[in-house]
């Protein structure tokens, strides 16, 4: 009798084991796939980070652009809030005559520079500004010709 009732304990054990062994292995796979829908969520999220961060990027003026002002005068201006020097002007070949580009110079932060390009009309200019930063990155910055009307 005791051999049986010990025999069915051994047996209710045995059940309980396994019982136990099947729901720790789902456990373990809900765990996985919460664990995969994670990182699927926070690649997801990434990916839109990325996205917004190209928009925003977008949506911002160039670092240093030029506006047409009066006459042969344009703005060189600085967008950002630190101040650009400007060691060259790579290109000052390609304009009749320069004034108030002798370089080196500084642009102090979010403000314009007096720059006058003469022969901005006629074909053989540019229609660039190529220069040459402090920090040794060169930069081309388009500008719209002389309006007709000045």
């Amino acid at each position: 009798m005791i051999d049986t009732i010990l025999t069915g304990l051994s047996m209710a054990g045995g059940i309980f084991s396994w019982w136990q062994a099947t729901g720790s292995r789902k456990a373990r796979k809900e765990a996985e796939a919460s664990t995969n829908r994670a990182e699927q969520q926070l690649e997801t999220a990434k990916k839109q980070v990325r996205t917004l961060q190209e928009l925003v990027d977008g949506l911002k003026p160039p670092v240093l652009e030029m506006h047409y002002s009066s006459g042969d005068t344009w703005l060189l201006k600085n967008n950002s809030a630190t101040s650009i020097r400007v060691e060259e002007l790579m290109n000052a070949n390609e304009f009749s005559t320069t004034r108030y580009l002798d370089t080196p110079f500084d642009i102090a932060p979010f403000a314009s520079k007096n720059v006058m390009l003469y022969g901005t009309r006629l074909p053989k200019c540019s229609k660039t500004l190529q220069l040459k930063l402090g920090n040794g990155e060169e930069t081309r910055i388009p500008f719209e010709p002389k309006p007709r009307n000045h």
